[in-house]
């Protein structure tokens, strides 16, 4: 990732992770992060599941959800289709790269 920080690391003015406004330097991977990071907590929220049910669900350990939510890491492809089968739910945002970021 051309040496990109974090994900949470472009957080710009005002809020937390995942829910604040990026830098305007922000890389893009950066902005699909932080929305995958908003769809998980979102699907997490309406299915009522804790970080480790959802880690048990999907295969994964609960310090991979973890980091995921708290914009630690970049979500890796097996991880995001572990994650969107036990979630039943799209995390990657698709029609992204027609938004200006």
């Amino acid at each position: 990732m051309r040496n990109d920080q974090v994900p949470n690391a472009y957080i710009g003015a005002g809020g937390g992770w995942p829910m604040a406004d990026l830098a305007p330097d922000a890389p893009p991977g950066a902005h699909y992060a932080q929305e995958i990071a908003r769809r998980v907590r979102t699907a997490m929220t309406e299915r009522g599941l804790s970080q480790q049910e959802l880690a048990d669900a999907a295969g994964v350990g609960q310090r991979t959800v973890s980091r995921v939510l708290l914009g630690d890491v970049y979500c890796d492809v097996a991880t995001l289709a572990r994650l969107e089968q036990a979630l039943r739910v799209s995390l990657y945002p698709a029609d992204w790269f027609t938004r200006e970021l």
